[in-house]
């Protein structure tokens, strides 16, 4: 299984993005506020997207490379994942992972998080 799928843009930013098969591997896997810890900050925003109820759910700080692996993401920057709001089931998104440099902050709290959706922009946390 390909637990990640990893691409550039042209404008630099790298983005890495869980595979289908962890998508639906995880599909049944619950995601919910309290999932966090010390400098890894969460909230959630409650939307609709193309007509259906999501919940979307912001992450920012540091984060550990899980598994030790070379293929998932790690360090400094921000996450935001689109659950589609399904009693029991919920389906992540893509996970950007942002390019750190000497501007980016050493706490999740000094960090600002601005993100759009489908061409609409979000309050910044």
């Amino acid at each position: 299984m390909h637990l990640t799928v990893a691409y550039q843009e042209p404008t630099g930013y790298k983005y890495v993005e869980t595979s289908d098969e962890l998508k639906e591997a995880a599909a049944a896997l619950p995601c919910f506020k309290a999932l966090h810890w010390p400098d890894y900050a969460t909230d959630i925003v409650e939307d609709t997207i193309d007509g259906k109820p999501v919940v979307i759910q912001l992450w920012k700080g540091w984060c550990q490379q899980f598994l030790s692996s070379p293929n998932f993401p790690g360090g400094v920057g921000a996450e935001v994942g689109i659950y589609e709001r399904v009693t029991g089931k919920g389906f992540p998104s893509g996970r950007p992972e942002f390019p750190g440099n000497s501007h980016t902050p050493a706490l999740a709290a000094n960090y600002v998080l601005s993100y759009k959706i489908n061409g609409k922009s979000y309050p910044r946390w």
